[in-house]
């Protein structure tokens, strides 16, 4: 009889167990179909808070051929070159979004506010923009850093591109085209008080259009997985901004344009791009520099991506500080993408061969692309990144 209570008593209790089990289970799948998107929201959807994370862990190895005096010619080791925690989401209503990103670089030595923006869609294609973001201009730049088709952006991009501009950005989107305008303190004036802007005013104009099915979402990415739609972006922009008249400005005129195609296809994607740049200074000599890109990739299975990318930038001759003469560099590598056809968690190993010195001005030494001073050619940089988005 004690026998038979004893094993009633542990069956009542295994099936309690089996049924805790359950429901904990069931929690667990609710909880993981909540966080699919880490969103939070109100039944309506008027409010709403999504929480997405960026992060790259690379490893760097440099190889200089005549570093400056007192100096290696060997320099590696871990970094930490992105780390972003991003909100975004509706305010108030699904035609008001807004997004506010945090950014760690650098090796992780600061943190800071790389970007913070309300958008309000008016309907019929018009949106409004203000806060500090992207200025309408270099499509390189306007591609996420989650989406390269490198381990990181060109050194072309690193000279010419827009960086965070606190704006007013207007845009008008159609089917097969879109404009964008913006009223802005200037280029990357990132943070700048109104008593540190770059200029008194600044305006920029891109115009787009795109052929193919590809929407314009999947434009804004380097990448074509395969099975992807066929699609072809062509654009323009260009941005003046002048100074000196207001207190703490740059006493100098700057025009720039550039022009950019973009070419996706089933599992290959190509791009290529120019940008030129004029900046007149109250005092002394006018100064023109120029850049090229071209770049491609072909994925070899459902996960493993080959690509190749040549970019040059065109010194003005004139320039007195580094080397004026043209700076070219060859990028090889390897994308593997650990989820196939997502960008969810991507390992890239990519070597740069830099045909020509590095020696200060505009083509100076940065440990974001690994390319450090160097007073000959032939330094190359092996890079191997793990990157993770959510």
């Amino acid at each position: 009889m004690k026998h038979t209570a004893l094993a009633g008593l542990l069956l009542a209790a295994s099936v309690a167990r089996a049924d805790s089990d359950a429901s904990y289970r069931a929690a667990l799948l609710r909880d993981a179909e909540l966080r699919d998107n880490l969103l939070m929201a109100t039944t309506d959807n008027r409010f709403t808070m999504d929480i997405q994370l960026h992060s790259q862990l690379r490893y760097t190895a440099t190889f200089r051929r005549q570093p400056p005096a007192g100096e290696e010619d060997t320099a590696l080791g871990f970094q930490i070159r992105r780390h972003k925690l991003k909100f975004a989401g509706n305010a108030g209503s699904e035609d008001l979004n807004y997004k506010i990103v945090f950014v760690s670089s650098g090796g992780g030595t600061s943190i800071i506010l790389e970007s913070v923006w309300v958008r309000w869609k008016m309907g019929d294609g018009w949106q409004l923009l203000v806060g500090q973001a992207k200025l309408p201009f270099m499509q390189e730049r306007l591609v996420s850093s989650s989406k390269q088709l490198a381990a990181d952006r060109s050194r072309v991009a690193r000279v010419f591109d827009q960086g965070y501009s606190q704006q007013a950005q207007i845009s008008y989107t159609q089917d097969r085209w879109r404009i964008f305008g913006a009223v802005s303190d200037g280029l990357k004036s990132q943070n700048a008080d109104f008593t540190t802007d770059p200029a008194d005013i600044a305006l920029t104009f891109r115009a787009e259009t795109r052929f193919g099915e590809a929407s314009w979402k999947a434009l804004r990415d380097f990448i074509s997985f395969p099975g992807s739609e066929f699609g072809v972006l062509i654009g323009g922009a260009i941005h003046y901004e002048t100074g000196g008249e207001t207190f703490g400005t740059v006493d100098q005129d700057l025009v720039t344009a550039t022009g950019d195609v973009t070419v996706k296809g089933d599992g290959w994607n190509a791009h290529a791009s120019g940008v030129w740049r004029r900046i007149e200074p109250a005092s002394g000599m006018d100064l023109t520099d120029f850049g090229l890109l071209a770049q491609g990739g072909v994925f070899l299975d459902d996960s493993d991506e080959v690509f190749a990318r040549w970019d040059t930038v065109f010194p003005d001759e004139d320039r007195t500080s580094g080397n004026n003469d043209s700076f070219s560099t060859l990028t090889v590598g390897l994308n593997h993408y650990i989820f196939e056809k997502s960008h969810a968690a991507t390992i890239t190993g990519d070597v740069q061969y830099l045909l020509d010195p590095v020696e200060g001005g505009i083509i100076d030494g940065t440990t974001s692309l690994g390319q450090l001073a160097d007073g000959d050619d032939g330094q190359y940089v092996v890079r191997l990144q793990l990157e993770i988005v959510f």
